[in-house]
């Protein structure tokens, strides 16, 4: 499956500046005066962007699946970033036969 993000933002020169520089990403192709595509992205993101100007909405949490970042950019736009840890989601994924039990 491909993946295509697609972020509205007022001012397309500075949110370029923030999401090239909070990501390591380079601008692509430009669709006129109204939108610029930003490539290499890749499925590893690292935690980089509040250096760049994003805000930190609540304390990075940790959880057996992995950790969670709640960020805001400098435009108000709210994004999360993931960083798995062990097997990531399967660590609390139930098989679609089993049955949920409590407590289990």
């Amino acid at each position: 499956m491909q993946l295509l993000v697609n972020i509205d933002v007022n001012d397309l020169a500075t949110a370029v500046t923030f999401y090239c520089s909070a990501f390591e990403l380079t601008v692509g192709r430009r669709f006129g005066a109204d939108g610029v595509e930003l490539l290499g992205a890749s499925s590893s993101i690292y935690l980089r962007a509040v250096a760049a100007g994003a805000r930190l909405e609540r304390p990075i949490q940790t959880s057996k699946w992995g950790r969670l970042a709640l960020l805001a950019d400098p435009f108000g736009h709210g994004f999360c970033l993931v960083q798995f840890l062990g097997r990531g989601y399967d660590e609390i994924a139930q098989d679609r036969g089993a049955p949920h039990v409590e407590g289990a």
